[in-house]
């Protein structure tokens, strides 16, 4: 089983489809069983989850199996905020609603405590995209 994590209401600049990707709402990761999936994509979803949702997301993966997730990258954000490319309106708009934060940095971490391997991580304006394998 392949999925992209969505969310009701994702803003437009952020839907996409994902070729042979089945869209899961968050609030369906409880119906997904674990260990079946071999691909997850977490496309400007992430910051939305909580740290368990995080966790029992990984625990639907299987062995050898991909995450990739593109992010807003905190670091990112404040350093642009802080330097005037980001005005304050658009930082709210970009951190409203959101359960947490992250940046690539913590991110990569968090896989490698994890046991995953980091296959890609790298920052591209104010997101960071990574791609991890769980062995």
């Amino acid at each position: 089983m392949n999925i992209n994590l969505t969310i009701p209401d994702m803003p437009v600049a952020h839907q996409k489809e994902f070729p042979e990707h089945q869209n899961i709402l968050l609030n369906q990761l409880d119906t997904i069983p674990p260990s079946i999936c071999t691909s997850i994509i977490v496309d400007h979803t992430l910051n939305y989850l909580t740290n368990d949702q995080l966790i029992s997301l990984m625990k639907k993966m299987r062995h050898g199996s991909v995450i990739t997730i593109n992010s807003f990258d905190a670091m990112e954000i404040a350093r642009a905020l802080y330097w005037g490319e980001l005005d304050i309106q658009k930082f709210s708009t970009m951190i409203a609603n959101n359960q947490s934060q992250h940046s690539l940095i913590e991110m990569k971490t968090f896989f490698e405590q994890n046991g995953f391997v980091v296959q890609t991580a790298s920052i591209n304006g104010l997101s960071f995209n990574i791609k991890a394998k769980r062995p």
